[in-house]
């Protein structure tokens, strides 16, 4: 139960948010900022997990990681947008979000063997590092003509 209730909360808590952050003005933050700042919150939350000891830790812990994702969904919808070469923009999104799919089912795969080997601990520490990985590298992301 406290697991559908988490997984409930975050995407409740997302869909809200996605209506929330549509009313922020694209021109106040960069696309790479947002990238950054997002995948900064991953790093956060994924600390976190580490020291969660009750069910209200993760729901604040989920609220955090779903506004994480919903600054990094819409700018990564925009960096690809203006990628899009006309005539190939189904070609260019199933090659993104299957390329996405297969890495999210690698990870979860990964992870629950890391998780069953070595404990959550070492899992949570090695998503942050990724997570504070493509924060940084997000930085470098350069605007196409």
């Amino acid at each position: 139960m406290d697991a559908s209730m988490t997984v409930g909360f975050y995407a409740v808590l997302k869909g809200i948010l996605y209506f929330v952050i549509r009313k922020v003005k694209e021109s106040r933050f960069s696309r790479k900022a947002m990238i950054s700042f997002g995948y900064f919150l991953f790093f956060a939350g994924y600390i976190a997990y580490m020291f969660a000891f009750n069910v209200a830790h993760i729901l604040i812990i989920q609220g955090l990681l779903a506004f994480g994702e919903v600054i990094i969904n819409p700018s990564w919808s925009a960096v690809i947008a203006n990628a899009l070469t006309k005539g190939k923009e189904r070609t260019i999104y199933s090659d993104f979000y299957g390329y996405r799919s297969i890495a999210e089912g690698g990870a979860a795969i990964l992870g629950g063997i890391l998780a069953t080997q070595l404990g959550f601990n070492v899992l949570f520490g090695l998503m942050a590092a990724f997570a504070l990985s493509a924060s940084v590298l997000a930085l470098f992301l350069e605007k196409s003509e």
